[in-house]
């Protein structure tokens, strides 16, 4: 199918043929709350478990099979015991370290944080570092830790009632080193 689009040019008209292109994306669905939490059509090519994945929504961890036809042939769920609060350090040349906090419905550990995953998974949007569209490796876990129940991300440092650093031992050791270096 083609079509035929006009499109001027410093008062020069083109005429062109423009060919539609069909893009589709494929989303794994939740078990428990049906949001389409994943997008899996880019990595289906190969046959493998992928996960755990964990829902927007309800945090539900999901794990999948896909077979060799390139089909999802078994969905697995784990019930995790969050939320946890996981200090992340970014692997970048930098002076200042750049701190991020997320906070989740499983524990996050060091080898899925450091290398196993990618950093839009953590994030929840795309990073592109340089050309790399999938930076495994820029963030090191420092620290993960159950999340208060009173905790809020309603406020920043000084108006939140746990302080960063009473939360996370690792940030409190260099925010006291940084301290003393200043004074």
């Amino acid at each position: 199918m083609c079509f035929t689009g006009e499109a001027f040019f410093f008062k020069t008209k083109i005429t062109m043929n423009l060919k539609p292109k069909i893009v589709k994306k494929l989303y794994l669905s939740c078990p428990r709350c049906d949001y389409p939490a994943h997008r899996v059509d880019h990595i289906i090519d190969e046959p493998k478990t992928y996960g755990p994945w964990h829902c927007n929504e309800c945090g539900l961890a999901i794990k999948f099979n896909v077979n060799r036809s390139k089909r999802i042939d078994t969905i697995i769920t784990i019930e995790e015991d969050g939320p946890w609060l996981s200090l992340l350090k970014l692997n970048i040349d930098s002076q200042t370290p750049i701190f991020i906090i997320t906070k989740t419905n499983f524990k996050m550990g060091e080898y899925w944080v450091n290398e196993g995953t990618c950093p839009s998974n953590i994030l929840r949007m795309p990073i592109l570092c340089g050309t790399d569209f999938d930076p495994h490796g820029i963030f090191e876990l420092l620290e993960t830790v159950p999340c208060p129940d009173d905790w809020s991300w309603n406020g920043f440092r000084d108006t939140n009632e746990h302080r960063y650093e009473d939360v996370f031992s690792k940030l409190k050791e260099y925010l006291t080193v940084e301290r003393i270096k200043n004074s």
